[in-house]
């Protein structure tokens, strides 16, 4: 008898504790749901923040942009477009200059020719027309002759300065006396010659790459050699100081950089010397130069 009661005893002890177990599980899937409920309404805070951040940065792209992001973006390209070129088509230092280098870098166009070179030799030669002049009481011709002179010039910009040494050779033609009946003519027969040296201002200006104009001025002095004779006989032969000035106009070619032409016209004259009157003279040449 007393085991089925000591069993019946322990039973109920266990169906009681079982019944005192059973709220406190409860108790635990209760807490336990109450934190998923709490997660789920942070996720849904998340939610709302994300969202109204993505609303914000939505409103920033499409709202203009500004000068300095403008700009910081126009910068952007600009380097990775020079980087994209310089990768494809690398400058060769050996190759600036050469045209039959089609993918090189553009060459800048060269500067004027008369700023790169400073100085110039100029060889000169004419034909020159002397006119006639006074011989005392007298009148004399000439024939025409040759000019010939060098000039060594140095460059400023546009004006250049330069000084020359040069000659004439022309004969003598006729010898006129004006105050006889009808006015004497008479053949005349004679070499004349003179050497000069002046200083000269000049100006050019370059119609083009290769072409310009020229004019210069040029004051100096002389000596000159003058003979006369009439059938074989001499009458006169003296030689004589004189004052020169000139003024010359021309039209230039650069051919290279360190050479150049010119046709010119030339107007020039000896000073009043003890007897004969002022002389001019005329030219037509040609000049060839070499800058340096």
């Amino acid at each position: 008898m007393k085991y089925p009661l000591v069993l019946s005893f322990l039973a109920g002890i266990l169906f009681i504790s079982s019944m005192q177990a059973n709220p406190s599980a409860e108790e635990e899937v209760n807490q336990v749901q109450t934190d998923f409920n709490e997660m789920d309404q942070k996720m849904s805070d998340l939610r709302k923040r994300f969202g109204q951040l993505e609303l914000r940065m939505s409103k920033m792209i499409a709202s203009p942009q500004t000068q300095e992001n403008v700009e910081q973006k126009e910068t952007i390209e600009k380097q990775s477009t020079s980087d994209v070129v310089i990768e494809k088509n690398p400058v060769d230092t050996k190759s600036i200059g050469n045209p039959s280098n089609a993918t090189a870098s553009p060459i800048e166009p060269e500067e004027n020719n008369e700023s790169k070179k400073k100085s110039s030799l100029r060889a000169f030669y004419a034909v020159t027309f002397p006119m006639a002049t006074d011989f005392r009481n007298h009148e004399v011709e000439y024939e025409w002759g040759h000019h010939t002179e060098v000039r060594l010039t140095h460059h400023w910009n546009k004006f250049f300065l330069g000084g020359s040494m040069g000659g004439k050779v022309f004969r003598t033609d006729k010898f006129i006396t004006p105050y006889s009946p009808g006015h004497l003519i008479l053949p005349a027969n004679g070499v004349n010659y003179s050497i000069f040296s002046n200083i000269s201002l000049g100006f050019e200006h370059y119609l083009s790459e290769k072409t310009y104009l020229t004019s210069s001025l040029g004051l100096g002095a002389g000596w000159a050699w003058d003979k006369i004779k009439i059938d074989n006989t001499q009458i006169w032969k003296e030689n004589d100081p004189f004052l020169y000035g000139m003024f010359q106009l021309g039209v230039g070619y650069r051919m290279f950089n360190s050479l150049s032409a010119l046709v010119f016209y030339q107007l020039d004259g000896y000073g009043k010397r003890s007897h004969f009157d002022t002389q001019l003279f005329n030219q037509v040449g040609a000049s060839l130069s070499i800058h340096f």
